[in-house]
């Protein structure tokens, strides 16, 4: 099954060979040769991203056996700095595991490993044809703090459709001679009893897709209480059109959290052999990097089934280990100090009053109760390759990310739709830096509030404004593992109804895998859709193409708390901004980032996650 990282053998090398291992990591990431680096080389400057980043950790942590998180990795770029503070995360490992009275896992009472715990296996040894292995049930587990925020959300408000994730695929007739993408023979139909089998065995392979989620005393999830999904045949249809739409309008009828099951299938025929396949997953076990997995995993169940054979599965962490994995995390990076200094720097951050920069304060809309009709409003752009070489061009010269520079050319768009200088932005953050998450569906995204400073309203981006921009992503990134909710209870920002606290918006890079489909004798092409619902008044994001080489920038606002106009101008904005980049008389020697502050010593003390008060993103 899904696979989505490399592993390798637990190393525990000796002091002076860590430096080593990170500067072959960093190679292997980024596909260089090992000898081209040294390890005082920021890996920024090496063209590194967010993502490099998190595969770093992710591969690390695969290396090492314990999680490396990626929070610090943020203030510790070069391979020098980052195998210093492995050396101290590897001993205050080591001296838990001892502490632990010899447990390998080092997991609190009632979890357990992919081998240890039954439940957590899902359908470890494979199931033959047939009828799907129904998940083993485990005792109720506490939600974690993400998970806990969609659930609270949803019993507050059953008609909110933010949480919905939706996938969509169209699926071409099947080939004439009977071969498939790959050029191997296979029967060229559809076959809906394998399929609805296929979906059982991937069900019982992820726990937090067969889990129920219910507020007990506690919110809790209880594994394997949630029965299988059956797909919902609409017929056939007319056209290509309206198969989606009657797709998309069975999947957004609501899942209920508290029976299960937690995600929905349909399917219609179009004219030609072809269907409309159409998938909803709640969020509170699911996240975009769910994505890839989920397909990918789906892809060889449905493969299986057709062959009428036996599923090679590997046994997957459940939640219990997961989640425990996760607070250990949060306990070894996060200190008191890092909590005090991060609500420091939010402390104060204005709302966005969600005036248009041409529009008087009078036209600014009342708040309202999120996702009443009409649904959220949603445009797009393309960016060109050109568009997006011009940004890393500015990346790399400025010694920062693509993300950064992108971050900044919003900050300046959206001071120029609003002529609001000083805001917060939501930014979500991956959460998979852990090696027993990278090959699992659920809820493990974060969010991040970076603020950005006063401004200009002009829709200029001077080189200050990168660099003052790469260094607050910076601080938040260092800071990922403080818990928002936590955040939110020290800051104690200004609330309104209908609006999340700390920010108003979101802007992200959605750069993860596509979600590809491989079904035997057809080919399925991914359509991305447009939000049900949206976490907040304007989310905007930037989704590179894996073929064309651009990019596709999204706006999606809600009406009525946004004005119509602030979307357009903030698009218009964003494009001019990156187009003026094209041609971008940048200093030689740019202005360095300010040295950021010591990363607090090892052992820290323990901040315990708290059920998180913000709207999610």
């Amino acid at each position: 099954m899904s696979d989505v990282t490399r592993t390798t053998d637990v190393c525990h090398p000796a002091a002076e060979d860590y430096e080593d291992l990170v500067v072959a990591v960093f190679a292997d990431v980024l596909g260089e040769d090992e000898a081209d680096l040294t390890p005082d080389i920021p890996f920024t400057q090496l063209g590194g991203s967010s993502l490099d980043a998190s595969l770093v950790c992710a591969r690390l942590a695969a290396r090492l056996g314990h999680d490396v998180p990626v929070s610090g990795m943020a203030h510790r770029q070069t391979a020098a700095a980052l195998a210093a503070w492995l050396r101290e995360l590897d001993r205050e490992t080591k001296a838990e595991a001892e502490a632990a009275s010899g447990s390998a896992s080092g997991l609190g009472p009632g979890s357990g490993s992919a081998e240890s715990d039954p439940t957590a296996a899902g359908t470890a040894a494979g199931t033959a044809a047939g009828t799907a292995a129904a998940p083993p049930t485990s005792p109720a587990l506490d939600l974690a703090p993400e998970p806990c925020a969609f659930l609270m959300r949803q019993l507050t408000d059953p008609a909110d459709r933010s949480a919905y994730c939706l996938m969509l695929w169209d699926i071409d007739g099947w080939d004439i001679d009977g071969r498939d993408i790959d050029g191997r023979d296979v029967e060229g139909r559809w076959d809906q009893d394998a399929f609805d089998a296929a979906l059982g065995d991937v069900h019982a392979r992820h726990q937090a897709l067969n889990s129920v989620y219910r507020l007990d005393e506690e919110p809790v999830a209880l594994p394997g209480r949630a029965p299988a999904p059956r797909t919902v045949a609409l017929g056939d249809l007319p056209t290509a059109d309206a198969a989606r739409a009657a797709v998309r309008a069975e999947l957004s009828q609501a899942l209920d959290l508290e029976t299960g099951p937690v995600w929905r299938v349909a399917v219609a025929g179009i004219p030609g052999g072809g269907r409309v396949l159409g998938l909803v997953v709640h969020h509170i076990a699911f996240d975009g990097w769910s994505e890839a997995v989920l397909a990918d995993d789906l892809s060889q169940a449905y493969r299986a089934r057709l062959e009428d054979r036996a599923l090679d599965d590997r046994a997957l962490p459940g939640l219990a280990e997961q989640w425990s994995a996760r607070r250990r995390r949060a306990q070894r990076a996060v200190d008191q100090g890092q909590l005090d200094r991060r609500a420091a720097a939010l402390a104060g951050t204005p709302n966005l009053p969600w005036s248009s920069a041409a529009a008087p304060q009078s036209r600014t809309p009342q708040p309202r109760a999120p996702q009443s009709p009409p649904g959220p409003v949603r445009q797009e752009h393309r960016l060109s390759a050109a568009d997006l070489a011009a940004v890393d061009g500015l990346a790399s010269t400025y010694g920062v990310t693509r993300f950064a520079v992108l971050l900044a050319v919003y900050g300046a768009a959206l001071t120029e739709a609003t002529g609001v200088g000083e805001f917060g932005v939501g930014v979500p953050v991956a959460g998979r830096s852990d090696p027993l998450t990278r090959n699992s569906v659920g809820c493990f995204v974060g969010t991040v509030c970076v603020r950005l400073g006063a401004r200009p309203v002009d829709g200029t981006l001077p080189a200050e404004a990168v660099l003052a921009v790469a260094e607050a992503a910076a601080d938040a990134f260092a800071a990922q593992d403080v818990p928002l909710a936590e955040l939110v209870r020290v800051v104690n920002p200004d609330r309104r109804p209908g609006r999340s606290p700390l920010f108003q918006n979101i802007f992200a890079l959605q750069d993860t895998s596509a979600p590809v489909l491989r079904l035997p004798g057809a080919k399925a092409r991914h359509l991305r859709q447009p939000y049900p619902g949206l976490p907040v008044e304007l989310l905007t994001e930037v989704r590179p193409h894996d073929d064309q080489g651009g990019a596709v920038l999204t706006v999606n606002h809600r009406p009525g708390s946004v004005p119509e106009d602030v979307p357009t101008a903030l698009a218009r904005a964003f494009l001019r901004i990156v187009g003026s980049l094209h041609a971008a008389d940048l200093p030689p020697d740019p202005p360095a980032l300010p040295d950021p502050p010591a990363p607090p010593a090892l052992p820290l003390s323990r901040v315990s996650p708290v059920p998180p008060v913000q709207e999610p993103a």
